[in-house]
């Protein structure tokens, strides 16, 4: 039979279930949903997390990496994943198999292209960061790509969780850190519970995908884009869902998030 407990967590009331020891998620979204963005601990949050696949970027790193391969089955895996048709390991597993990519692939890749970061992102970032805010990119793609990313936005790679390939003695694809939590569905959740004990704060998770959404909780809050591209399955788990970074950044400051005089 399913029970949930209700308790107070950070101030702020949680719901736990005896299933998987998070809060749970319906009622989280409920009290979102019907009672506002006054429930949630704006003030208590002093960490945000962002995913890097069509959130921070416009595109996705594997799909760009996989056409730079000529791989084209890769595409139709990873939207199968983010709609949260597939179990993230197994999506990982299924695209790294059938791109093979080997560490002078991957080189070729990055000194071929710049990031293709989303309008208004960067100013995002520089608000949180002049706020005071943490901010930390967590992304289940792989770490060469996102590391880039994060360079090109200032943020420091002790903040960037993401996979983690590893190659034989002569370069050639042999798998990838399955440690990771960064490559389990509920590794976001995992990422999000660790940043809470570094920081000692509340965290905020912005992404577009169902692997974003599943962070929430432990995070205490949910943001949802779909400015690059809008899944129905990520609108439906919150309401608070936007379509530009511009959007986010007026959103932050209306609840105090971000002082209204940041620029």
């Amino acid at each position: 039979m399913f029970s949930i407990t209700v308790v107070w967590y950070f101030g702020t009331l949680r719901c736990y279930n005896g299933e998987d020891d998070y809060p749970s998620r319906t009622f989280c979204w409920l009290q979102a949903r019907f009672m506002g963005p006054n429930t949630v601990a704006w003030s208590k949050i002093g960490c945000v997390c962002f995913d890097v696949d069509s959130t921070v970027c416009v595109d996705d790193g594997i799909n760009e990496f996989a056409r730079f391969l000529r791989c084209k089955e890769v595409e139709n895996i990873t939207m199968r994943a983010m709609n949260g048709e597939l179990d993230l390991t197994e999506a990982l597993t299924m695209r790294l198999d059938a791109m093979k990519p080997s560490s002078m692939k991957v080189s070729e890749f990055l000194t071929s292209r710049k990031s293709n970061l989303t309008p208004g992102v960067r100013s995002l970032i520089n608000q949180l960061r002049e706020s005071g805010i943490k901010v930390c990119l967590v992304s289940g793609g792989l770490y060469p790509f996102v590391a880039k990313v994060a360079e090109d936005v200032g943020i420091p790679l002790d903040n960037v969780f993401s996979n983690r390939l590893i190659f034989a003695e002569d370069g050639s694809y042999a798998g990838f850190d399955t440690s990771a939590p960064t490559c389990q569905s509920n590794g976001k959740a995992l990422v999000v519970g660790e940043l809470m004990k570094r920081f000692h704060t509340l965290v905020a998770f912005v992404g577009d995908g169902m692997t974003d959404a599943r962070a929430c909780p432990p995070a205490e809050v949910f943001i949802g884009f779909g400015g690059n591209v809008e899944r129905p399955a990520v609108r439906a788990a919150t309401p608070y869902f936007f379509h530009s970074m511009n959007e986010i950044s007026k959103f932050f400051k209306s609840v105090g998030l971000i002082p209204k005089h940041t620029h």
